[in-house]
Order: C-alpha cells, then structure tokens, then sequence
C-alpha cells in the first residue's frame, strides 16, 4: 500500500473498528499524522506563535493555529484509534489492547499527584514510568508484526483481499 492510499483508507475507514488494517496501511497512516502534526507544531512555535506570509499581503496566522492544532487532533484521533484497533485486529489481538499502555499512563498520573510529597513517590512513579515504557514497547513490536497468513477470527489477510 502506498503512502497516499493508507492516508485515503483511514480517513475513508473514518469510524471502523472492524476488519484488518495490514503494517503499511499503519505505518504509512502514522508518517503521515506525525508530519502534518509537526507542520503545526513548527508554525506554532515560530516567532511566538506567528507565522507570516508575505506575498505582497501579510498574513498572520497567530492564536489561530493552536485552535487549527486541536481541531486536527480531534478530526485525527478517531481515525486513529480505528486503525490501531485494525492493526491489532490483523495479528490476531483485540483491539482494547491498546489502552493498556494508556491505564499505566493514568496510574503514572494518579501515583504522581496521590504521593505528591512522599519519597516513596519517587520511586513510585519511576517503577510505574518503567512499566509505561515496557508496555509501549510491547505495544510497539505488536504494531510492528506480520499478519497472520489467512483469514482470522476478525476478517480475510488485507494482503489477500483486493482493494
């Protein structure tokens, strides 16, 4: 699958939580989210949140991209979301899978502000962040692996299905 086509499959794919998605249409689709994301980012930051251009007429685009940042975030995070839950799905995994790295990341959060001003907090939250990390690792080499040859019990081999 090329680049063009994993953007246009997930965005087509908008709200589905069901069938396969193969390690290109993933990939591809998380290149591109991590690109358009950075634009933002860049145009945000520079000059204080100020980007002009000047062709012949100024344009100033200031508080107005942090507003296009979340709009982004928000039109991306479903699409997201349903590719993972794919990806998942096409090695065999349910998709619920990926919130385990987010309920470590909420324990790192509860850790930090329930023992806030105990050194056990400390290393607390250092046991807990080393967790986050393993299970985003992990989350990672499952993302990373082949599909399951055939058809599973979520849907054909996207490899083997025409598109």
């Amino acid at each position: 699958m090329t680049f063009a086509n994993a953007v246009k499959t997930c965005f087509r794919k908008y709200g589905v939580f069901k069938g396969r998605a193969s390690r290109s249409e993933f990939w591809w689709f998380v290149l591109a989210l991590t690109i358009l994301s950075s634009a933002l980012q860049t145009i945000e930051s520079s000059s204080d949140g100020r980007f002009s251009l000047n062709f012949g007429l100024k344009y100033e685009i200031g508080p107005q991209v942090s507003f296009a940042r979340n709009v982004f975030s928000v039109f991306t995070i479903l699409p997201l979301l349903a590719v993972v839950t794919r990806r998942l799905h096409d090695i065999g995994r349910p998709g619920w899978q990926m919130l385990i790295p987010v309920v470590a990341f909420v324990a790192i959060l509860v850790t930090a502000v329930v023992l806030e001003d105990n050194n056990v907090a400390d290393f607390n939250f250092l046991v807990v962040a080393a967790c986050v990390l393993i299970l985003a690792i992990i989350c990672v080499i499952y993302l990373s692996r082949h599909s399951d040859p055939g058809p599973n019990q979520y849907g054909p081999n996207p490899h083997e299905v025409p598109q």
